[in-house]
């Protein structure tokens, strides 16, 4: 299997939102949330959707949610610069076919010439 970084980091985003949301949860006391409303929200805020029907009332709280937003605004720039290059490798790889077909055509009309060359002498 190749190497490929890109590959890992849609786990790792998941895992860290089940932390957070963990997290979260447990720092937010006031708000009587339960582990499963915390990783909504972090699922929410990661995914950068926030919805507001929760958020932060302490530092710690706080905290968790500059970490979330962070991760998810990092997981969709990767997102979109692993499309952004499939896209620049499809046209790299075009132009590199375009350059071999006008070197044959080049070669073909070098010969003609030379045949047309030889026919009038």
């Amino acid at each position: 299997m190749p190497n490929r970084p890109n590959a890992r980091r849609g786990p790792v985003t998941h895992r860290a939102s089940q932390a957070s949301g963990a997290g979260y949860a447990a720092v937010e006391k006031g708000q009587h949330l339960s582990t499963r409303d915390g990783v909504w929200w972090a699922i929410v805020t990661v995914t950068t959707v926030g919805y507001g029907d929760n958020d932060p009332h302490t530092d710690g709280g706080r905290v968790i949610a500059i970490v979330v937003m962070l991760v998810g605004i990092g997981f969709i720039a990767i997102l979109t610069a692993a499309a952004a290059e499939r896209f620049v490798r499809g046209q790299r790889s075009e132009q590199r076919e375009l350059e071999g077909v006008e070197r044959r055509l080049d070669e073909v009309l070098r010969r003609l010439e030379t045949i047309d060359a030889r026919e009038r002498a």
